[in-house]
């Protein structure tokens, strides 16, 4: 309130009338210059004319500023005002950082806030508290001379947001809970709080997103999108949405169509709910807690259609009391509504014990609805007899020959590649579950070739994965059949035997921790029937393997920056009388593919598909 003061201006104070947002007034009086506000505040402002306003600057902040929104305002002033997007936690006196919104640059989905002010240090840190590069996301840590003492008689709470700076000895950083990255010109862009991001169905997802591509839809003028818990504690996502024509009913069959177009199916909300306006606080942020609850269940959108025929019955009665949705149109995507990788293992074990046959896993997922899927079986029950999940596809492509042949880690299957394929945009991707007999090598091989018929080859594999798929390449060509790449993700190059085997006893724990089975029913004699012998067999071909020998394709290796990587790299170089490859990858190593982790699998992906582009032969 000081700077307009002792700069000669003035300060204009506008009372409540209760009628209308106080807002509306501010901009149509003409008598403010500089006004603060919102995000929430420019969406009642952005469908009115501003040119003749008497306002030229705006300093918007206490929110994300979403591309769109600013735009919409920006060109309601007929470009004739200034945006200038401010950040800045009061535990560090408010504004630290700001920036100057720019129509033709700040195009992603929120507009940056900006570069450090003088005296303030940033710092975009990890878990470890360690410094992150740039396009890496993290938690935002403020240092400097605004940064406060702590909180007044919260002792707890200060040790716990006010921390010793390990960049800066006798200094304090302040945690600010906010999810951040730098931009490649210097920028700092804001991505979310910490604690708002949301887990669905395994993946993480930033509501923003979502919340972006709602407002790239022309009726829609405003929205929000949180998560919600239904009765058996199951998170899914409810967006709020107002119209940009409330006179008008909105299809939201069609919003949803639109979404499926641009977002993948687990990003989609379960509810939309129409408003007239979204709820505000009285410090004009959206208030969260005044957002209405969705009524009924969450197929509550889709029109039930009962089961027509015997098959179709039984699987309804499975998916039901697999998943807390009760009753399960046969026309509903089981995706959407909550069905991951282990709802789909469990379904097919119950289906395995029931009629005697196996539905593959990819079939399931291009086949997302009870009754799609139970048409297939009727159709390839003969085929599904003998059945075994061996390989799968998991996207495609219309290029002949543009093909990549994953392989799978110890402990898992060739379904763990599902996030990294999707951003492999020009490569059909294929991937393998563990071949639990002693001939796999050849029958790897062999798969490849009725895929593909010629050609040449490109494979990958994470983890131990690289070691199968290596072999596979050695394989192949001494079939005669020439390999172009080999994709290794942080992959050790084996020269003994390891001499410590894992009891059963001790997989069989393994596999309980890593799939966390205890919360997924039926999933017992899965686990004996098939789980276990794949698991177990995969840890000792991997023990047990010695890497050795050259392919005629080329090698890229992708390292995560393992302490022990350098021996492994120095020898898989030697691995091939083609070209080899070194670069840095994203995440440790846990997380280079992990779907939990998409931002990390993402940029991997990215990272691939260049090496495969401009891979020569």
């Amino acid at each position: 309130m000081l700077t307009p003061l002792v700069t000669g201006n003035k300060i204009v104070v506008y009372p409540t009338s209760g009628d209308e947002p106080v807002i509306l007034n501010v901009f149509r009086d003409r008598q403010a210059g500089v006004v603060k506000l919102t995000p929430s505040h420019l969406n009642l402002i952005k469908d009115m004319d501003n040119t003749r306003s008497s306002i030229k600057c705006l300093i918007v902040g206490g929110e994300d500023l979403k591309s769109e929104l600013a735009r919409e305002v920006y060109e309601s002033f007929g470009g004739k005002v200034q945006i200038f997007n401010e950040y800045g936690p009061t535990e560090t006196v408010v504004g630290c950082m700001i920036h100057p919104y720019n129509p033709e640059t700040d195009t992603r989905i929120s507009v940056p806030i900006g570069k450090p002010a003088a005296n303030v240090q940033l710092y975009v840190l990890n878990k470890h508290q360690q410094l992150l590069p740039a396009g890496s996301p993290g938690e935002l840590y403020i240092g400097g001379d605004g940064v406060s003492r702590g909180y007044f008689g919260r002792p707890e709470l200060t040790m716990q947001k006010f921390v010793p700076n390990p960049f800066k000895e006798g200094t304090t950083l302040y945690r600010t809970g906010d999810l951040v990255q730098w931009l490649p010109n210097g920028d700092m862009e804001f991505l979310g709080r910490i604690d708002h991001q949301v887990k669905i169905r395994g993946y993480r997802i930033e509501p923003g997103e979502i919340e972006y591509r709602l407002l790239q839809q022309p009726e829609v003028r405003d929205v929000i999108v949180t998560p919600r818990k239904d009765e058996a504690q199951q998170s899914y996502l409810c967006a709020y949405i107002v119209p940009a024509d409330p006179s008008r009913v909105m299809d939201i069959v069609q919003l949803k169509q639109g979404l499926h177009e641009e977002l993948p199916a687990y990003m989609i909300p379960a509810f939309f709910i129409v408003m007239d306006q979204l709820p505000l606080t009285v410090n004009g942020k959206v208030d969260l807690k005044a957002l209405p609850e969705p009524e009924g269940s969450v197929t509550a959108l889709q029109a039930y259609t009962p089961p027509e025929t015997e098959l179709e019955r039984q699987m309804a009665n499975i998916w039901e009391d697999i998943l807390p949705v009760k009753p399960i149109s046969i026309h509903a995507n089981l995706f959407e509504m909550g069905a991951n990788s282990l709802n789909v293992m469990s379904f097919v074990s119950r289906l395995y014990s029931l009629l005697n046959f196996r539905i593959p896993f990819k079939d399931i997922f291009e086949k997302p609805t009870i009754a799609d899927l139970a048409n297939f079986v009727e159709k390839a029950k003969d085929l599904l007899e003998d059945y075994t999940e061996d390989c799968m596809q998991l996207t495609r492509t219309s290029e002949k020959n543009r093909m990549v042949f994953c392989f799978p880690p110890a402990a898992s299957m060739g379904i763990a590649y599902m996030t990294l394929a999707q951003h492999l945009d020009s490569f059909g991707v294929y991937s393998f579950n563990f071949i639990t007999s002693e001939d796999r090598i050849a029958r790897y091989a062999q798969m490849m070739i009725d895929v593909q018929k010629e050609g040449p080859f490109t494979l990958m594999g994470y983890s131990s994965g690289g070691v199968l798929a290596f072999d596979v390449a050695k394989e192949l060509n001494r079939r005669g059949y020439e390999v172009r790449d080999l994709i290794i993700l942080d992959s050790k190059y084996r020269t003994e035997v390891e001499e410590h085997h894992l009891t059963e006893e001790q997989i069989r724990q393994e596999i309980q921790q890593k799939f966390n089975m205890s919360q997924y029913q039926d999933l017992e004699k899965l686990a004996n029937d098939y789980l276990l012998e794949l698991i177990t067999k995969s840890y000792l071909y991997v023990h047990e393997a010695i890497t050795f020998g050259t392919i005629d394709g080329n090698i890229s290796y992708v390292t995560s920056g393992l302490s022990d990587a350098n021996a492994s790299i120095a020898l898989w170089a030697q691995s091939t009388t083609g070209q080899f490859r070194e670069v840095k990858g994203y995440g440790k190593h846990m997380e280079m593919i992990d779907k939990n982790y998409p931002e990390i699998v993402k940029q991997n992906a990215l990272l691939i598909n260049e090496l495969l582009l401009t891979s020569t032969k």
